[in-house]
């Protein structure tokens, strides 16, 4: 028969039923009894994996219900420790505010997907949040364990009338020679900021985390409270007195106050980013070109019907519906309002103009129309121009600004912006002082295009070894190359020598002595056989074990400070206006949680 009555094994009621569905029988599990029914979810998806592995075809006719979500234990009950974690681990990752486990959607939910759990109060979930991060700091502090050198980062930030210090750590993976990157913390810095609390905070953490004697660098924002910091806690006696009064912020003398603290003094060095150098160049050193009257006639006009439309869109959202109708018809190339230029935007200036241009002139006339402002009576050749020079300098701040850009890509990508310029300078007459001011605001890098720890750094990355320089240049970068090199090889000898000065290993003290000295004596040939290597990738440093072990240590250092800033801005999603009374302890745990849980267990 079509149609038939079944007993229930569990409650003995009889149940109808028909052999073309079993929904009746489900729905009874579902509500009378949901730990068979559960089983029996967990059963069928059992079932249907071990089919598709095998090749087999699988009964499809009970399937009433749609797809389910496997269990990671397959057939073992959730327990209540492991339901507590999840909720501990959902509030943290998904930024969420504590009393969500008090909200009554948040209840149902639970009820819902684990019957006859416990739920938990405020108290209970921050005694989890507690215990998760004392076990996530252990883990961070064991990662950091294993590299020999370690490259960190530092920033200040405000907000909510609250200041906050940001310290993130990064290294090379000597596996897989890419960057892995942990967040120190991000706490309340509740003293002035002065080089003098920076830097004690900054020993504070790099011995909190056991990593003093392994911090080979921190970047900063070029700014002279960081670079004085170094110089009073990183460097010798010397170095201490004689640059106590240091006060510059010129980005040039701080590559010079770098340079005197060399390794004499310390492993550790103040680097500076190279993003914030760029935008130092185009926010100031660009208005020089204002200087040129012709160029000054030419600037003024466009540039102001760019800030006008701007203004007129971003202050009043009746103009902003306007222009977004206007946008919106046509064949516009962009549905976006316009932008307005700020000072705390890098590059904003080239954003905006860019905007516009990629509007058309025929489209911003409509807007300016609607906007009752005087119209732009010709396609202006100046911002057409002014685009087609900012755009190589956007280009390379969109090189430098990845989390894996190496150091070494920091020469290359400027020596290519100024040729760039400087073939623009030719082709686009109208914005020659630009193009003039630009090339002069790249000076501010001749400090970074001399430095030994850049050219190796760059000469260790297979896509541009040497190969980038001229003819002329070849020949003294390949020696700076090479004595970089043999220092390594002796720093190295010495780290080895040292683990193994033991009176029990007398033989493996030669053993090892002896390979050491052999190395010495052959680097010299893994560095030309490298160098006349037509491969170009990463991969090609295996064949060269010296220079791999090279690169790790060269390259684990960050040419840009973006990493911390965005830091900031995922702390700034947790530190909202109803949340601003979050204790400065329990601020510093989430973020920290947020910011490295993903990390951790990517890495297990």
């Amino acid at each position: 028969k079509e149609n038939f009555v079944a007993q229930c094994r569990v409650c003995n009621k009889l149940i109808s039923g028909s052999q073309q569905t079993s929904s009746n029988f489900l729905k009874h599990l579902r509500k009378q009894h949901p730990a068979s029914h559960q089983n029996y979810v967990l059963e069928k998806a059992t079932r249907k994996r071990k089919c598709s592995t095998d090749g087999g075809a699988c009964d499809e006719s009970d399937d009433e219900e749609g797809s389910t979500l496997p269990n990671k234990k397959m057939g073992s009950p959730l327990s209540d420790e492991a339901f507590h974690e999840t909720v501990v681990k959902l509030i943290v990752k998904d930024m969420m505010p504590i009393v969500t486990v008090e909200r009554s959607g948040f209840i149902e939910f639970c009820i819902m997907l684990a019957p006859g759990k416990n739920l938990f109060a405020r108290r209970t979930i921050w005694r989890g949040i507690d215990e998760l991060f004392e076990s996530c700091k252990k883990r961070v502090i064991d990662f950091l364990k294993e590299p020999s050198w370690v490259s960190t980062m530092a920033d200040l930030w405000c907000s909510h009338k609250r200041r906050f210090l940001g310290i993130t750590a990064h290294f090379i993976d000597p596996d897989t020679l890419q960057r892995k990157s942990f967040i120190l913390t991000c706490s309340c810095f509740k003293d002035e900021h002065t080089a003098e609390k920076i830097g004690a905070e900054l020993i504070k953490v790099f011995n909190e985390f056991s990593i003093i004697n392994n911090v080979r660098d921190c970047v900063m924002d070029n700014t002279a409270n960081f670079a004085k910091a170094f110089c009073l806690f990183f460097a010798g006696n010397v170095i201490k007195t004689k640059m106590t009064k240091f006060k510059s912020s010129n980005s040039s003398e701080f590559l010079q106050t770098r340079m005197k603290i060399t390794s004499r003094y310390t492993t550790c060095l103040p680097n500076e980013c190279a993003n914030h150098t760029l935008n130092f160049m185009t926010a100031v050193d660009a208005l020089q070109a204002c200087h040129d009257k012709g160029y000054r006639c030419a600037y003024d006009w466009p540039m102001g019907k760019v800030q006008a439309i701007s203004n007129a869109v971003n202050q009043s959202t009746r103009n902003a519906d306007k222009v977004g109708e206007i946008l919106k018809s046509g064949q516009s190339t962009s549905t976006s309002a316009f932008l307005n230029p700020t000072d705390t935007r890098w590059l904003s200036d080239y954003a905006a103009v860019k905007r516009v241009v990629n509007i058309g002139l025929e489209k911003v006339q409509q807007c300016q129309d609607a906007l009752k402002l005087e119209r732009m009576t010709e396609p202006d050749m100046f911002l057409a121009a002014y685009v087609n020079v900012m755009k190589h300098v956007a280009k390379a701040t969109e090189v430098l600004w990845g989390e894996q850009c190496r150091l070494g890509c920091v020469i290359p990508t400027i020596i290519g912006l100024r040729k760039k310029l400087e073939f623009a300078k030719e082709k686009q007459k109208i914005v020659a002082p630009l193009v003039t001011a630009l090339l002069t605001g790249l000076k501010r890098f001749d400090n970074v295009l001399a430095s030994a720890d850049y050219q190796v750094a760059t000469a260790l990355l297979p896509q541009f070894k040497l190969n980038y320089l001229l003819e002329d240049q070849v020949v003294v970068t390949r020696q700076v190359f090479l004595n970089a090199m043999e220092e390594f090889v002796k720093e190295t000898s010495h780290a080895v020598t040292t683990e193994v000065n033991k009176p029990s290993n007398k033989d493996l003290h030669r053993s090892d002595l002896q390979d050491l000295t052999q190395q010495s004596t052959l680097y010299m040939s893994e560095v030309d056989r490298y160098l006349q290597d037509d491969n170009r990738s990463l991969g090609c440093l295996q064949k060269y074990p010296l220079l791999e072990k090279a690169f790790v240590k060269f390259n684990c250092m960050l040419p840009i400070s973006t990493v911390v800033e965005r830091l900031f801005s995922l702390a700034g999603q947790i530190l909202v206006p109803r949340r601003c009374k979050l204790s400065d302890k329990k601020f510093a745990a989430m973020i920290f949680l947020r910011a490295n849980i993903l990390r951790i267990y990517e890495k297990e």
